[in-house]
């Protein structure tokens, strides 16, 4: 089920990443190489789950290269298989970040990106989003790692806009375990919706890690619950 849609993941981050080599003029062996060196992959497998049964199971793959100036190109690839119905391709997404202001002693990271939703998912349009993330890091502080606050502006047309924001933070649990808790807004047409956000990750090896994700809405009595697999792969 994963072939198809990391296959076309891997042939689309190739060419952008040997783009902007080989638009320089004729490219050296050296230099195509150096293009071609897209950086990692990063497998994900999720079992989505919710108190009235029934599962569906989700992967992504997602590809990264390096940018000039400290930039990092990504592009993510999901899909589902439904626990009724055929496999589908989700909305694919195309983006560049960047570190625009380093940490320093009472100064706070800053990082910005422009990303682009492709319609590869049924009834998914071309929608383009800027995200941002101020972050500082806590290091007098035994457990809590790091405070962000995350953004997103999301644009396409009237039924696809939306915004969301998110305070979060970072947990050391164990030397091998971390946990996230966050606090969501998001505004959409549909109207707005806050949820809170809590997941511990296990990492298993160097490339490898569990975790265990669990949303919900304060005034929804459901929940999301999400395992996670997930495999990271450098090249």
């Amino acid at each position: 089920m994963r072939s198809a849609p990391n296959g076309v993941g891997l042939v689309l981050a190739a060419v952008l990443a040997a783009a902007p080599a080989l638009a320089n003029g004729p490219a050296t062996a050296s230099t195509a190489a150096s293009g071609l060196a897209v950086g990692s992959q990063d497998f994900r497998l999720v079992v989505n789950a919710n108190p009235q049964g029934g599962a569906s199971l989700t992967g992504q793959g997602r590809l990264e290269a390096a940018l000039p100036a400290n930039g990092r190109l990504a592009l993510d690839v999901p899909y589902a298989a439904p626990d009724s119905g055929a496999p589908s391709l989700g909305p694919v997404e195309l983006g560049a970040d960047y570190a625009l202001v380093g940490e320093g002693r009472s100064r706070p990271a800053f990082s910005a990106g422009v990303h682009l939703q492709l319609p590869t998912a049924t009834g998914a349009g071309l929608a383009p989003s800027l995200s941002a993330t101020v972050r500082k890091r806590l290091p007098g502080l035994p457990v809590l790692q790091d405070v962000r606050l995350e953004g997103k502006l999301v644009g396409g047309n009237t039924m696809q806009r939306q915004v969301d924001a998110a305070l979060a933070t970072t947990l050391l649990l164990a030397p091998e375990t971390t946990g996230r808790a966050a606090v969501g807004f998001r505004q959409a047409a549909s109207g707005g919706q806050t949820h809170l956000e809590l997941g511990v990750e296990r990492r298993i090896s160097g490339d490898s890690s569990v975790s265990l994700m669990v949303t919900r809405g304060p005034s929804d009595p459901d929940y999301d619950l999400r395992t996670q697999l997930r495999w990271k792969v450098s090249f």
